[in-house]
């Protein structure tokens, strides 16, 4: 199995809900059906994608309820009954078995690198779940319902304790599905060339953002969020993941007929310029030429992201502080599925304390 099979297996599956592939990375899963990424069928296939997995989302979330009882059973039978802390060195043992591989040295540095990544990116908590079930998996899917299984449980966990009213954003969420002009309802139409530099004012719930957008960077990134601000598209739109050390992510709409439309109009991937530093955004994927409407900013410096195809587009030159604001307490329990089928009335019903931008325009 090559190196980017190897990858896939874990550093897709357990760290990127960005790509419709796992949950961790940037991903836009907006399927059809749930909901970062894409987080159900597409999560345990094979890219991390932190930029938008909508359509893998959909399809992921939509199996989800079906996989969720055969995940947490695989992942109980595997997990050995020890007490014994697993270290790196047994899971990347694990995975390489798995794959077929006989590493080399650099392979195996690769390897104990992005698991101790992961590890910081998943918190303790989830990895403690995690780990004991990898390290008795026979095969790539036990993996992927292992990482499925952990994450559901963190997630579930985590959103109860985050239902605290004082959390409420302000202004609060509504569940009302809003109405929309039908111009918004056909991407086509929104296709303008952005300018070569420009400003945007995001007003969200936690405060004021402003972005630099350069169009040197990914003129294809930078001419779809031109159009996407233009268009109103922005306005209400919620940070449904965060990933505390990692990224915040959002762009699916609460109408899902505007999911819908935009759901089918990708824009073609570009390549890499720019690193995914901190504070720069960048486009959630689910696989090759599916950059849409979902996006996120890099919490920390994310290079790994690089090689995986995510390109920024600009980044946040004040307001850094309220970005790292954002609500983080629901983690990736929002599901793409539900946001692209239920909308607002998913996504305020079940998590009101979700922050939001609340209007977005270009600025001298």
């Amino acid at each position: 199995m090559q190196m980017k099979s190897l990858r896939s297996i874990l550093f897709v599956s357990l760290s990127f809900g960005l790509m419709s592939a796992c949950g961790d990375v940037p991903d836009n899963t907006k399927a059809t059906s749930d909901e970062p990424v894409a987080q159900s069928t597409a999560q345990s296939t094979d890219e991390a994608n932190p930029a938008n997995s909508q359509s893998d989302s959909e399809e992921t979330e939509t199996t989800e309820t079906a996989e969720t009882a055969e995940t947490a059973e695989t992942a109980e039978t595997a997990t050995p009954a020890s007490d014994e802390p697993i270290t790196d060195e047994q899971l990347c043992g694990t995975i390489f078995k798995i794959s077929n591989t006989d590493p080399s040295p650099i392979q195996t540095e690769q390897c104990l690198a992005e698991t101790e990544m992961m590890r910081a990116q998943m918190g303790d908590d989830v990895w403690a779940e995690l780990a004991p079930c990898v390290v008795a998996a026979t095969s790539q899917k036990d993996i992927s319902m292992c990482v499925r299984s952990a994450q559901q449980a963190h997630a579930k966990a985590a959103a109860a304790a985050a239902d605290d009213p004082k959390h409420r954003p302000n202004p609060p969420c509504s569940a009302t599905i809003p109405t929309v002009a039908d111009a918004l309802m056909n991407p086509a139409q929104w296709t303008q060339q952005g300018p070569d530099e420009y400003q945007v004012e995001l007003q969200t719930t936690e405060g004021t953002v402003i972005l630099a957008i350069h169009r040197a960077w990914a003129p294809l990134g930078a001419d779809r969020f031109y159009n996407l601000v233009q268009s109103g598209y922005l306005n209400g739109i919620a940070f449904f993941r965060v990933v505390n050390n990692f990224v915040v992510q959002g762009g699916m709409h609460p109408n899902p007929e505007v999911n819908e439309a935009w759901k089918g109009a990708p824009i073609e991937d570009e390549p890499v310029v720019e690193s995914n530093k901190k504070g720069r955004l960048t486009y959630a994927k689910s696989g090759p030429n599916t950059r849409s409407n979902q996006l996120f900013i890099n919490l920390k410096d994310n290079a790994n992201l690089d090689g995986m195809g995510f390109p920024p587009f600009g980044e946040v030159v004040e307001g850094m502080d309220v970005v790292e604001s954002i609500f983080s307490g629901y983690g990736e329990a929002p599901n793409q599925g539900m946001i692209a089928t239920k909308g607002a009335e998913y996504l305020c019903g079940q998590f009101p304390n979700l922050d939001r931008i609340v209007s977005a325009k270009v600025v001298p």
